[in-house]
C-alpha cells in the first residue's frame, strides 16, 4: 500500500513497492487519504472525496510503472478523522503487508518521530512493515528525515 503524497515521493514509493513485490502475487494499492471535518460525514459525499484531474493523470503514470514491473495496480479513496488510524485501517482494509506512508510534518520534531514509531508498532501487530516516505521540496531535494527510530526486534521503521 502506498499513501498518496507529492508526485515525486509517490513515484519513488511506487517503484520501491514494485521492486519489493516482484516474484510474488502482489498488488500495489495507492491510497488517497481524505480528511473529514466531522465524524458524522465519514462514508458520505459531504466529505468531498474524489480525485482531481492532476491525480488522475498521475495515476496513469503510476499504472504504467506497475505494469512495467508486471505488478497489478489499484487506487482506493479512504476518508479519515485521524491520520494514524487511517493508515492502520486502510492497510487492514487492503490487506497490506508493506505500507509506504508520509508521516505528517510537525513543528515539534519529536511528535513526528513518535507518530512514526507508534504507527510502526500498530502495523507490526498486523504483520505489516512500514516504510516512511519523506516529503520533497519544490526543487526535488529530500527534506531532512523526520524519522530516525531505532528498529525493534520484530520490525523496523524504514525510510525512503
Amino acid at each position: 500500500m502506498v499513501q498518496l503524497a507529492d508526485r515525486c515521493t509517490t513515484l519513488e514509493a511506487v517503484h520501491s513497492a514494485c521492486a519489493l513485490s516482484q516474484g510474488e502475487q502482489s498488488k500495489v494499492i495507492l491510497v488517497k487519504l481524505v480528511p473529514v471535518p466531522r465524524l458524522a460525514w465519514l462514508g458520505t459525499e459531504l466529505a468531498g472525496a474524489n480525485f482531481t484531474t492532476q491525480e488522475a493523470l498521475e495515476f496513469m503514470e503510476y499504472a504504467r510503472v506497475t505494469s512495467a514491473y508486471g505488478i497489478a495496480f489499484g487506487v482506493q479513496l479512504f476518508q479519515y478523522v485521524t491520520w494514524q488510524d487511517a493508515i492502520v485501517q486502510a492497510a487492514e482494509y487492503v490487506g497490506a503487508q508493506i505500507v509506504f506512508a508520509a508521516v505528517p510534518m510537525s513543528r515539534v520534531g519529536l511528535w513526528s518521530r513518535f507518530q512514526a514509531w507508534s504507527l510502526q508498532r500498530q502495523l507490526a501487530k498486523r504483520d505489516s512493515q512500514l516504510y516512511v516516505m519523506h516529503h520533497r521540496t519544490v526543487t526535488g531535494e529530500v527534506m531532512p528525515p523526520i524519522v530516525s527510530a531505532a528498529p525493534t526486534s520484530s520490525s523496523a521503521v524504514r525510510e525512503i
